[in-house]
């Protein structure tokens, strides 16, 4: 590990850890501020090239070094794993208000929006999950109806007024405020799966409700345990063909 200095002389302790979160049109912040009792893990975000001077490359991941694993267990450890509404109502807010994110573009690319959701929460110190949901599934939004195989949202857990824990999904394609995550069921078609939601896989027989929930890192299905750059590049390249596509039908 190695100490760092950020402008107003924050001292910051970096993790052995790169998270690639490439540049976007909204201009991402280049560090990543974990806080968790005053001390900031600091995650660089640098540029493809940067990254390959800097660093080894090895299987499609970028390592600093062999603790690469453990850095990220910090990391997770570190982010908030339940925040309050007034937290939740403010990330909502942010992560709506990206431009580099389609909501609109309701056909296609749920998965992309939400892994740059998840990245966002995440540099906010926000512990997130993805619930994916399959099924024949027609949602009714604020954009309008959709139909889908499946459909998926980052997930983040809220502590009430009346300090109940809950569910709650975020996402502003369908909605302007995080939704529990049985209303969330509900408005993508899938009601069935409303009363189920106290677990982490679900599938039902007959099949009326099946939906998993996996690490914020999963992209299509499949979790590497880490921020894969392949992966954030991908999405950021569907988000792109979102944003090209609602342009053409303007």
């Amino acid at each position: 590990m190695k100490l760092t200095r950020l402008p107003q002389s924050l001292t910051l302790l970096c993790c052995a850890l790169l998270t690639s979160a490439l540049s976007t049109a909204s201009a991402l912040a280049e560090t990543l501020l974990v806080f968790k009792n005053n001390t900031a893990l600091s995650v660089r975000i640098a540029s493809d090239q940067d990254l390959k001077r800097r660093l080894p490359e090895e299987n499609g991941f970028l390592f600093e070094s062999e603790s690469t694993k453990q850095s990220y267990d910090q990391i997770t450890h570190a982010l908030s794993a339940i925040i309050s509404e007034q937290d939740a109502l403010k990330a909502f807010a942010f992560v709506s208000a990206q431009p580099q994110i389609p909501f609109a573009f309701t056909d296609d690319g749920c998965y992309a929006r939400a892994h740059e959701m998840a990245l966002l929460l995440e540099m906010r110190g926000i512990l997130s999950k993805k619930v994916f949901v399959y099924g024949e599934l027609a949602a009714k939004g604020k954009y309008g109806s959709a139909h889908w195989k499946y459909h998926v949202a980052p997930l983040v857990q809220v502590r009430r007024a009346n300090g109940e824990v809950q569910k709650m999904i975020f996402d502003p394609s369908l909605f302007n405020t995080p939704m529990p995550i049985g209303s969330w069921f509900t408005t993508v078609g899938h009601p069935q799966c409303e009363d189920k939601t106290d677990t982490d896989f679900v599938q039902t027989a007959p099949i009326d409700c099946i939906y998993t929930v996996s690490e914020r890192f999963d992209y299509l299905g499949y979790d590497p345990g880490y921020w894969k750059i392949e992966d954030i590049r991908a999405a950021r390249a569907k988000l792109e063909e979102g944003q090209a596509e609602l342009k053409h039908r303007n």
